[in-house]
């Protein structure tokens, strides 16, 4: 079994260029896999459609269920390129469809709910000042 500090410590040494490699190592991606994926993407997340920049890069997602080894994988369960942002997002929802759609229904009611109020708010605010 991997020593996670041992690993983390080994990181911390490698140049930016090495960790990426290692990386995708850890995927059974190499670089020009990794370029085509980009390209079929038209360079863009899967799920927001923001473009990769040197600040927004592309973070490889994959499906956890595949393979239970944290520093391994088959490459089989690679499933696109996301942005930071989305590949943390369906992270913090453990990678559940079922509690991303609730996400979404959650901020879709509040949001009508919320724009229903402020129009009440704005119409009464003008009908005292009108």
């Amino acid at each position: 079994k991997e020593n996670p500090k041992i690993f983390k410590d080994y990181q911390l040494n490698l140049t930016p260029e090495d960790r990426r490699k290692n990386k995708l190592k850890m995927f059974n991606l190499s670089l020009q896999d990794v370029s085509e994926m980009t390209e079929t993407q038209e360079n863009k997340c899967a799920i927001c459609g923001d473009f990769f920049t040197d600040k927004n890069y592309p973070v490889v997602d994959h499906d956890h269920t595949c393979c239970q080894g944290y520093y391994r994988s088959c490459g089989k369960c690679v499933r696109s390129l996301l942005c930071g942002r989305c590949n943390m997002s369906i992270g913090g929802f453990r990678d559940n469809p079922k509690f991303c759609r609730a996400a979404a229904d959650y901020l879709e009611i509040h949001k009508n709910l919320l724009t229903s109020k402020r129009n009440c708010e704005t119409i009464e605010s003008e009908e005292r000042n009108g």
